[in-house]
């Protein structure tokens, strides 16, 4: 853990990214030459590639089904305890009715010679990764396909490790607290995953991907970028938390190793205005981090972690915009004076009762957000992402193309004359 005495010494963007020694996955040679071996075995000898690299790295064997019955999906459900399947049905309908309730509309713009305007179309067939196996994620579950069920999509396949031949029972449970028909689980994982959905391999070939995953599925899916579309690529989760220091210090305690509990590569920070109160955390941290279950998960992300002074709690977002992190936390009594100052951040949890572990199940919005700076260009997802939108034009009247045959000259200008000869034969 850093502790820094005072940001403003921090004057370069450079300076606060090394804070979180973020990493490109674009440089990442070794694995990513990994990831095209595989990948290009697959496209190669197809299916069969699949199922070796299934039982190579899942221990399962195809031949014993790629897409799990409704009968398996029904089986492994009713193992997981009542308690969790009415919590995962709870979280499920109010994800579900937050997406309901953002309204997508088409939009038409008319002058006295034409109309245009865009209407919005599902995307057919959607992929969705989801980690399985031991450690399973059916928050992931909810938080993609309820949305891409609100969207409209025609075809949702979730790819999930096996486990001992099963999907794992809370995927399972997920998965029917979703309440979609249009789900079907693909017993995949890891690079051989993405490459059944990219291509089209014993499934429907999809058009997006979406899903969080390790180095290896995050290469993979920027591999066949381009063959199809992605949601992003994923990096170690972020958390940065700006207080006042009127919050319980335990509470953000707690919140800072909700995070450092993800994964040893992840990214945490607390800034205040208040140094007395940066001590109390950081004394809270260190005493808690032996207490959670993933010590040593903690124990290595937290050499990820800092603890700054900021003069000013504007000066703390200023900072903020810079680092632009998964999640901001502004833990404040007066927050949304604050929110009005954020420009880059995945999403933002406002008030000292909002803790980013309540978006990551139950809030609404997706918990599928952008990573290691990308907030700067990139936002979670939403019913918009599995949605195209399609443009529309058209002249009304023959009349109406005297006043836009001017046109022709531009693309004359550019060289084109079929360009130009099309518009006007329709003036002769």
């Amino acid at each position: 853990m850093i502790f820094i005495d005072d940001f403003l010494l921090l004057k370069k963007e450079a300076e606060l990214q090394r804070l979180w020694k973020r990493r490109s996955y674009f440089q990442d040679n070794k694995i990513f030459d990994e990831v095209k071996a595989i990948i290009n075995d697959i496209k190669t000898r197809g299916l069969e590639a699949i199922k070796e690299y299934s039982k190579k790295f899942d221990d399962y064997d195809l031949s014993s089904g790629l897409i799990a019955s409704e009968e398996e999906i029904v089986s492994q459900a009713r193992l997981v305890p009542v308690d969790v399947s009415n919590a995962l049905k709870h979280s499920a309908k109010r994800i579900k009715r937050y997406h309901e309730s953002i309204k997508i509309k088409s939009f038409k713009y008319e002058t006295e010679e034409s109309e245009s305007g865009f209407k919005w179309t599902p995307i057919e067939n959607v992929g969705i990764y989801v980690p399985g196996g031991l450690a399973a994620y059916p928050s992931t579950i909810l938080m993609t396909v309820i949305v891409a069920d609100v969207a409209g999509v025609d075809n949702i396949y979730v790819c999930s490790k096996p486990n001992r031949g099963k999907i794992n029972p809370y995927i399972a449970s997920a998965v029917l607290a979703c309440n979609s028909k249009k789900v079907k689980i693909v017993k995949l994982s890891g690079v051989q995953a993405i490459s059944s959905m990219a291509l089209g391999l014993g499934i429907k070939k999809v058009d997006k991907i979406f899903g969080p995953g390790n180095d290896y599925v995050s290469l993979a899916k920027k591999y066949f970028f381009g063959e199809v579309a992605i949601d992003m690529i994923a990096g170690p989760s972020e958390i940065l938390i700006v207080s006042d220091g009127k919050t319980n210090p335990s509470w953000i305690a707690w919140d800072f190793l909700s995070q450092a509990e993800h994964d040893k590569n992840a990214k945490t920070g607390l800034i205040s205005n208040e140094i007395g109160f940066l001590n109390e955390v950081m004394e809270k941290v260190k005493e808690y981090s032996l207490k959670v279950l993933n010590k040593h998960i903690v124990e290595s992300s937290l050499q990820n972690s800092f603890f700054g002074f900021a003069p000013t709690l504007e000066d703390a977002i200023s900072i903020s915009n810079i680092l632009a992190p998964e999640h901001l936390e502004i833990a404040c009594e007066n927050p949304d004076e604050l929110f009005d100052k954020v420009q880059n951040a995945g999403t933002v949890f406002l008030g000292s009762l909002t803790c980013e572990p309540f978006g990551d199940y139950i809030l609404g919005p997706s918990h599928v957000l952008p990573t290691s700076g990308s907030a700067r260009y990139f936002s979670g997802i939403n019913v918009y992402d599995f949605l195209k939108r399609t443009n529309f034009s058209r002249i009304k009247t023959k009349d109406a193309l005297k006043n836009l045959l001017d046109a022709s000259l531009i693309a004359e200008v550019e060289g084109f004359s079929a360009h130009k000869k099309a518009m006007l034969c329709r003036n002769e």
